[in-house]
């Protein structure tokens, strides 16, 4: 099962950081609109598949299915925000205090036992993500702010994904993120609208949208086999694929201390799986 849990977190970082390229690369698009185009897509992609698996529309626990809908709308739009005025690799790092923040929730509201050494790990790779995203003057105050509070609620939206497996199917999980993106995106998308600029920007917002979807779908699945332990050091590996990412297609630079920590971040990356079982 632990085996399927990794396929499935894996598929759902390579679907995340395709769709985290494609959205800093679309940052003359407003982040409203872009949230927008993600959720219509995998609203429609939700509804055919739900209508042919003949699984309900709305779901059991609908009441968490409402909260990690509102999770994810808050935690989505800080983000997208801080792709748009930080540099992708710096992003990503700062997103990956997740796993110690999931572990600790983890720990108090699923009872998931952590063995010490995997603490350690964590922390050290932890140490690792400071270095990256300390010495950048690009980066202000305010922006690193807002992205670490959308972390923070990011993780409360995993946790409630991790309990809806008792209830709901993954599907559901998905298409409720939409059902409650939708009315609360769409007046601000339309009020700050801007036009893509032809038919390459319309096929880059069609990518951010199945990128998502399958990225979450994919991300859904795994949270429901894995303890989060075992998923936590999946989100590490997202911060390589934005670090080639951001030199090859945004020509940004880092500095010395970014490609030390992020040594010590596959360091710790690779001791807490040794560790974690």
């Amino acid at each position: 099962m632990q085996n399927k849990a990794n396929i499935y977190l894996l598929l759902a970082t390579l679907f995340f950081s395709s769709m985290q390229a494609l959205v800093k690369d679309l940052s003359h698009i407003p982040p409203y609109q872009l949230i927008f185009f993600r959720a219509i897509i995998s609203f429609m992609i939700c509804i055919i598949d739900l209508k042919e698996k003949s699984i309900p529309l709305f779901g059991n626990n609908k009441r968490l299915l409402i909260a990690r809908g509102a999770f994810g709308v808050v935690s989505l739009s800080g983000f997208y925000y801080s792709l748009h005025h930080m540099p992708l690799a710096s992003t990503i790092s700062v997103t990956n205090l997740r796993p110690i923040i999931i572990l600790f929730l983890g720990s108090v509201f699923l009872n998931e036992k952590v063995k010490p050494m995997v603490w350690v790990f964590f922390v050290f790779s932890f140490l690792g993500v400071i270095m990256m995203s300390s010495f950048d003057a690009r980066i202000t105050t305010a922006e690193m702010s807002l992205l670490v509070f959308a972390t923070v609620v990011s993780c409360f939206s995993a946790i409630a994904v991790r309990k809806l497996k008792e209830t709901d199917h993954p599907l559901v999980v998905v298409f409720y993120f939409s059902l409650i993106t939708l009315p609360i995106c769409t007046p601000f998308a339309i009020y700050y609208w801007v036009m893509p600029h032809g038919y390459l920007d319309w096929l880059k917002l069609l990518g951010v949208g199945l990128c998502t979807h399958f990225a979450q779908y994919f991300m859904t699945k795994g949270f429901h086999l894995s303890k989060f332990k075992g998923m936590a050091s999946f989100s590490y590996l997202g911060l390589f694929f934005a670090f080639l990412f951001g030199y090859f297609l945004f020509h940004e630079s880092y500095s010395l201390y970014a490609y030390i920590g992020m040594g010590v971040v596959l360091t710790g990356l690779l001791g807490s799986f040794l560790f974690k079982d």
